[in-house]
């Protein structure tokens, strides 16, 4: 046996084995590891966007919500308003004695009163 034989035995033996062909093979599997990563960091983003949309959509529920709290309670207080302006205006003049006078729309009762009497 010469060297060449010997040589030529190993580099088949190598071949058989792949030995070159985990060589080769390498920049394949640091491609599909990069790959994996990448896929990983966009789960994981796509995640943190959906999460952020869903708060930001409970936000503008609850914003939405507030919105009609503040118009309920918006005509409630004019119609408050109104009903004390109506009650302003019927609050008697005379406080405290049996002859209580509504300023309005009982003056033709008391003008009526006050000729007869005089």
């Amino acid at each position: 046996m010469d060297w060449t034989t010997i040589i030529s035995a190993a580099i088949a033996a190598i071949s058989a084995g792949g030995g070159i062909g985990i060589f080769f093979d390498r920049k394949h599997k640091k491609r599909a590891a990069e790959l994996a990563n990448e896929s990983t960091v966009s789960s994981q983003w796509k995640e943190l966007f959906e999460r952020s949309e869903k708060k930001v959509d409970a936000q503008s529920d609850k914003i939405e919500g507030l919105y009609k709290t503040i118009g309920n309670m918006r005509s409630q207080l004019d119609g408050l308003a109104s009903q004390k302006a109506v009650l302003t205006l019927y609050k008697c003049c005379k406080v405290n004695c049996p002859d209580r006078e509504p300023p309005f729309g009982s003056q033709e009762k008391t003008h009526n009163k006050n000729h007869e009497q005089q």
